[in-house]
């Protein structure tokens, strides 16, 4: 991933500027997991604990969410840190990276979903759940029931999102700074002014490097 970030940004976009000055290119890359990986502190649910400290994530700040009406209106827009200043007043905390929970916290929203749960006489939430498509529990349970050599299903987005609250771990990656979160490769394309785009998975036919090979074959 790092080779081919380097040869876009170094490589690909100064040779793209030099032959075509005051335009914008459309960088088309195939369906895989390391297209669309991550920087390291890139905020993602998946990269954090529950609590604070342990092995997780360095996030980057962000700002806390204008769009979300149950975060508090005097805490929208503020610049959030995910990890405690040194100057912290706790010296255990001083440092430390601050989980879901304080993050949560800092919003306004562990109060309210925990209030939520009780006035619904619902169970404590959990951190991850077993039947919410995107817990690493219910990945990891979906892929080790399947025969060898079975691709998984992608999941409809318009039924596995029912309850956006099913789970902490739900709850904080619903928040739009972390839906909006870029992969590294299409940030880096599209913060230089180009357009970058994905194809879809099975789809193989909608690569315009198939429009190509099928003039070529055409020539033979």
């Amino acid at each position: 991933m790092e080779q081919l970030c380097h040869q876009v940004s170094i490589k690909a976009m100064p040779i793209f500027g030099t032959l075509h000055p005051h335009s914008q290119a459309v960088f088309i890359f195939g369906c895989s997991s390391a297209h669309g990986a991550f920087s390291k502190s890139a905020i993602r649910a998946q990269n954090m604990n529950l609590k604070p400290g342990g092995k997780q994530g360095r996030l980057r700040d962000s700002i806390i969410p204008s769009d979300n009406p149950c975060i508090p209106a005097h805490l929208r827009g503020q610049v959030q840190t995910f990890c405690f200043r040194d100057s912290h007043a706790d010296p255990q905390s001083a440092g430390q990276l601050k989980g879901v929970q304080v993050i949560l916290q800092e919003r306004g929203l562990w109060q309210y979903y925990t209030d939520k749960a009780k006035d619904e006489n619902k169970p404590r939430l959990n951190f991850q759940c077993p039947t919410c498509p995107s817990s690493n529990i219910a990945k990891d349970a979906s892929s080790t029931s399947l025969p060898p050599g079975i691709i998984p299903e992608v999941p409809d987005s318009t039924l596995t999102d029912i309850d956006p609250s099913c789970c902490w771990s739900k709850i904080i990656a619903k928040q739009s700074d972390f839906v909006n979160e870029q992969p590294l490769l299409q940030a880096i394309i599209e913060n230089a002014g180009h357009a970058c785009q994905f194809l879809p998975n099975f789809h193989c036919e909608s690569n315009p490097i198939e429009l190509f090979w099928s003039y070529i074959k055409q020539g033979e």
